[in-house]
């Protein structure tokens, strides 16, 4: 405007939620424009803005508390910018400090996380950094340490808003004690007097197994045994573990009481010992265990009272073989054992159970004998007795063994046959398969032991010599063993067949199974002929000798000749 001496313009400032440097700088200058008159000059010192940023970020741990199992091994601790919620928050890199204090928890015992730099990029909304969990044996209570997120100094900027900045992390310990019984079993006779149960830490095998004290209970309870009448003692007792201790004792002894009576073999008694920790992490396994009270008499011996059997398959069912006590004989003793028990009578591998009544000197079981279509040869099978679990130990077993023999079932017999009673090759093939099979009885194995048959061939129209000009048609069998393995029901020969460049037409030989000398006689030959047809598929060509021939008119004739032309220069064409 005419007069003015003073312009101003508006510059927008934009305000957003990045936290910026705190301050940023840009400049404004004047320019002359195309049509200003060049009487006004123009000053070129330029104007500097100066903006000063006043956002704030708040920036934290991402959890106030943390738990992890002492055998995770490590520990993962982020640190987020909460605010603001932009998609870059912080338009420049910043370092932070997490910093490790002990509680009950310790560094380079529990925990390895000295001071550590967190680098935050420009805009970066999360770095996290791995807290290594040391992983020991020791049974220990749950631990804690904090971790403390602060500037690397003093001049941090304060727009930078630390919040949450502690953070406890709590360490739980996955040890478990392993105490068991110092037995795995407790046998006691009746004049042993007394007994101390005690139990061990056998895990872990440290010096200090478990660091804090502790107690099991021990609970005493009756099965056949009776406390009062066969032993006494306190149905409950406390064991009391010292820290680092890894072994106690009960402080109340077991005493037996021993009856007057002596029988010939008594029932054992026995009641049963239990523990029970007032500590999680302490287990007690077994956690059960048992006592046993043997009587003090003699002990009874059984043996197989025939050692050898020889039964035929399909003719009897069953075998009945029978144990007796021989020790005390029935003479000495009319009830050597008062109680019934059983024994496994083992035959080949298969447990049958063998029950003694009380006072019975003699038991039986009959043994089932298959009889099935398999042809088989006479097998012979070790029967034995054998202890059970459960047995008594006053009982003893002779293990002299016995001899089951089988013979087969006279009227099972198998089949053989060639599998086709007719086969068909072409000359370029060079040679013809020809299987022998097993057709009855069907069955997964119808023979159970290996055996061969001879394979022969008759000359028919395809000879197995050479004749004349003409090469062998195949080569011949004479007697050639096929074997079959155990439990094979096919096999298969080939034989070899000559591809020559003949002209001819099929031909055909014989292919016959036989018996050998040794051939089982329930092993019948049946469809044990076949017919092998040779189909020639040579191609000889006939055309004129000559494709123009040239004659005066006086030569009277003119010999006019047809070739037969093949690979094969003897005789092209056997027909």
């Amino acid at each position: 405007m005419p007069c003015q001496p003073v312009i101003c313009t508006e510059v927008t400032i934009i305000d957003d939620d990045t936290v910026e440097l705190l301050e940023k700088t840009f400049t404004v200058r004047l320019e002359r424009t195309p049509g200003l008159d060049y009487r006004i000059s123009l000053e070129d010192t330029p104007a500097t803005i100066t903006i000063t940023d006043d956002d704030e970020a708040t920036v934290g741990l991402d959890n106030m508390t943390y738990t992890v199992k002492e055998d995770y091994l490590q520990l993962n601790v982020c640190v987020v910018v909460f605010s603001p919620t932009t998609a870059c928050p912080i338009a420049f890199p910043f370092e932070l400090i997490l910093a490790a204090n002990p509680g009950t928890a310790f560094q380079g015992r529990d925990y390895t996380l000295n001071d550590r730099a967190l680098n935050f990029g420009e805009c970066s909304k999360k770095e996290c950094l791995t807290v290594d969990i040391i992983d020991d044996d020791l049974i220990e209570d749950t631990e804690t340490f904090t971790i403390t997120l602060q500037p690397p100094s003093q001049d941090f900027t304060e727009r930078i808003i630390l919040s949450p900045n502690v953070t406890t992390v709590t360490i739980e310990d996955e040890d478990m004690a392993i105490v068991t019984f110092d037995r795995t079993e407790y046998i006691v006779q009746e004049t042993s007097g007394s007994l101390t149960v005690c139990a061990s830490v056998i895990s872990p095998r440290v010096s200090c197994p478990v660091t804090i004290p502790f107690s099991l209970t021990l609970l005493i309870s009756d099965n056949t045994a009776l406390n009062g009448s066969d032993y006494v003692t306190y149905r409950v007792q406390t064991i009391e573990f010292a820290r680092c201790r890894r072994s106690a004792c009960a402080p109340r002894r077991i005493s037996f009481v021993n009856d007057p009576y002596n029988v010939q073999v008594e029932n054992v008694e026995f009641f049963t010992l239990s523990l029970l920790s007032d500590v999680p992490l302490v287990k007690p396994d077994p956690s059960t265990v048992v006592v046993t009270i043997r009587d003090d008499s003699e002990r009874a011996c059984i043996r197989l009272e025939k050692t050898t059997f020889t039964v035929t398959e399909g003719v009897n069912e069953t075998v009945r073989i029978c144990a007796e006590i021989y020790d005390p004989t029935p003479d000495r003793s009319s009830c050597p054992v008062v109680f019934d028990f059983e024994i496994n009578l083992s035959v080949d591998g298969e447990d049958f159970p063998m029950a003694f009544g009380p006072c019975s000197h003699r038991a039986c079981v009959s043994v089932p004998i298959d009889d099935d279509e398999q042809l088989e040869l006479t097998k012979t099978y070790t029967y034995r007795l054998e202890r059970t679990d459960e047995l008594d130990r006053r009982i003893d077993i002779n293990t002299t063994s016995g001899t089951l023999t089988v013979i087969d079932d006279p009227t099972d017999e198998a089949v053989l046959k060639l599998e086709q009673p007719a086969y068909s090759v072409h000359e370029e093939s060079r040679s013809v398969t020809v299987c022998v099979e097993v057709c009855r009885p069907v069955i997964d194995t119808p023979i159970d032991f290996s055996f061969s048959v001879l394979l022969n061939t008759i000359d028919g129209t395809a000879v197995s010599t050479p004749r004349g000009d003409f090469r062998a048609d195949f080569s011949a069998l004479q007697r050639r063993p096929l074997y079959f393995s155990v439990r094979e029901t096919r096999e298969c020969y080939n034989i070899p067949i000559t591809n020559d460049d003949t002209q001819e037409d099929t031909e055909t030989f014989t292919v016959t199974v036989n018996r050998t000398s040794s051939l089982d006689p329930r092993i019948r030959l049946e469809d044990n002929v076949a017919v092998v047809s040779i189909i020639d598929a040579d191609i000889a060509t006939v055309e004129f000798e000559s494709t123009a021939y040239s004659v005066r008119e006086n030569a009277g004739q003119v010999l006019v000749c047809v070739a037969i032309t093949s690979r094969h220069s003897y005789c092209p064409v056997g027909l």
